[in-house]
């Protein structure tokens, strides 16, 4: 038989013994079965598909949280006197927090970082109070309207096409981009 690689599907054509006749199977090494364009590069018994490349780099972005190197991203909530909670609805992707800070009323953004012990993610609250299940805590004083900034540790976001630009999609860091090509290889 014969493996065949066209964009990012694998593609096995299994010969029939003493005939002409072959039968195709679509979809394989988990790869998923797709239409192509008149044109598209084949390759034929490569030792890594275009697939392959790719499955092996989004599970280095996968991987890359266990070994302690995050992607680090911000959201903005606007404080309110009467709130401890803030839900954090559409964020969806926190690990872990890892610095809140508000901003100064001095017209400038200047940022001043609030006390670890006094704030908290909690991501098993009740959807009836916090539609998400997901909250940020602050038992510290936050003034009405006062923003507030959470910089929190996330995944990487994986890859979708070979063509992707790397660090758009996943956010890492154009410094790292080596180091994904590099797990890729190993």
């Amino acid at each position: 038989g014969t493996r065949v690689s066209v964009d990012l599907e694998d593609i096995y054509v299994w010969q029939g013994a003493g005939t002409t006749a072959s039968s195709v199977q679509r979809g394989m090494n988990a790869s998923t079965a797709a239409s192509h364009l008149a044109g598209a590069l084949t390759y034929m018994n490569e030792p890594y598909s275009a697939w392959d490349i790719l499955r092996a780099m989004n599970e280095v972005l996968y991987d890359l949280p266990g070994e302690g190197i995050y992607n680090f991203k911000t959201v903005e909530l606007v404080g309110s006197a009467n709130n401890v909670g803030y839900d954090l609805t559409g964020v969806g992707d926190i690990i872990a927090g890892h610095r809140l800070s508000y901003a100064s009323s001095s017209g400038l953004k200047r940022w001043t970082a609030i006390d670890r012990r006094l704030w908290e993610i909690r991501q098993d609250m009740p959807t009836a109070s916090f539609p998400s299940g997901e909250v940020l805590l602050v038992y510290a004083q936050v003034d009405p309207g006062q923003v507030l900034q959470l910089l929190y540790k996330a995944p990487f976001s994986p890859l979708a096409a070979l063509t992707d630009d790397v660090g758009a999609v996943t956010g890492l860091g154009t410094s790292n981009l080596s180091m994904l090509a590099i797990g890729a290889a190993l």
